[in-house]
């Protein structure tokens, strides 16, 4: 009811939609059957208009993340994981997986809490994670925010970051380079994927067979809350 109210006040040639929304599989048919023109950003679901829009592998991207841990000596890593509404914590978690296989690297579920996109997320993965009797010695967290909830847990801990624990993020949001230390995270070019969705819906509001699904590239900001292996994990 509240998209029929908000459709017939404004009257939208079209919407741009992003997670969780653009995930919504029942909002989606809803906005097929108005006959309003989407595009999506980073969507999980492919119906309708769906197929309109930008995503980006972050699959991929979080194994990168993974591979690049593994680079630097880490074996015993954690992921404090996404809200389940959002696409991107079922690819991130997928990827993470995909990064441990590709390393020979045992799937541990207590290795794995679940979280959400904040800082307070972060906060609470980190406390699960670092109260085991075996604490994970690098934490690749769901996005930035949760990822500077990780730094803020350990620093009351007295834990040095990298040295003591690694910590990894997803996004590059302005919080991964104002934290310090600055954060490893991929970069996920937000606003160029807003500027394309856009783009391609105004493809296909003037031609309804136009616009198409982009796939844009992602980076590893590779920064200083990295580092090798504490000596004393690989003791262990």
């Amino acid at each position: 009811r509240a998209v029929e109210e908000s459709i017939a006040q404004y009257r939208p040639d079209g919407l741009i939609l992003v997670p969780p929304f653009a995930d919504d599989v029942k909002l989606l048919h809803r906005l097929d059957a108005l006959g309003v023109r989407y595009a999506t950003i980073s969507a999980k679901a492919k119906l309708g208009h769906a197929r309109i829009g930008t995503i980006l592998d972050e699959r991929k991207a979080a194994a990168d993340m993974i591979a690049h841990a593994v680079e630097l000596g880490h074996r015993r890593i954690a992921h404090i994981a996404g809200p389940p509404p959002h696409g991107g914590r079922a690819w991130r978690l997928a990827g993470y997986r995909d990064g441990l296989r590709r390393a020979g690297i045992p799937y541990d579920p207590k290795l794995v809490v679940d979280g959400g996109f904040t800082f307070d997320d972060g906060v609470a993965g980190a406390k699960q994670l670092l109260d085991l009797r075996h604490p994970p010695t690098a934490i690749f967290a769901a996005n930035d925010d949760s990822a500077c909830g990780v730094m803020h847990e350990a620093f009351e801990r007295g834990l040095r970051i990298p040295q003591d624990l690694s910590v990894f993020g997803f996004d590059d949001t302005p919080a991964s380079r104002q934290t310090w230390p600055s954060l490893t995270t991929v970069r996920q070019p937000c606003r160029e994927m807003g500027y394309i969705a856009a783009e391609q819906l105004l493809a296909a509001i003037r031609d309804p067979q136009a616009g198409a699904l982009v796939r844009v590239p992602y980076e590893l900001k590779i920064r200083q809350s990295g580092g090798p292996v504490p000596v004393s994990a690989k003791r262990r």
